[in-house]
């Protein structure tokens, strides 16, 4: 588990969207990979989210911890307000958050999502 959350860290990858695209406009569709997946890398598919910000755009990746938050980098949600910060899960639901605390020291950012998410280690 722990080399997993290494490797999946490790690819965390941070971009701008089109100009004119905005995050309310993204679509993700992960059936084709569900569908190929076994039980277990379903779950973990399941705790990769799009992370987002409405007002500047940029986009990142993060990914839902035992306890029930996300975890991202910090430059991906910046400076962003809170309620522009949104996160697109795997079957393309929308999650808001409640909380963000932003470590610019360590590029962290941990999102306390509005409701209770599922994903490894949180009940599946």
């Amino acid at each position: 588990m722990r080399i997993a959350l290494a490797v999946l860290l490790g690819m965390v990858a941070t971009c701008h969207l089109a100009l004119g695209q905005r995050p309310d406009d993204i679509s993700i569709s992960s059936a084709t990979v569900l569908d190929a997946a076994g039980p277990e890398q379903r779950i973990a598919i399941r705790s990769v989210y799009l992370i987002a910000c409405k007002t500047t755009d940029v986009v990142g990746t993060g990914f839902l911890l035992k306890v029930g938050v996300l975890v991202t980098n910090q430059h991906v949600v910046g400076t962003c307000p809170l309620e522009d910060i949104v996160a697109i899960a795997p079957d393309n639901t929308r999650v808001s958050f409640t909380t963000v605390v932003r470590d610019e020291d360590r590029d962290l950012a941990l999102l306390r999502p509005s409701a209770k998410l599922t994903g490894i280690g949180t009940g599946r």
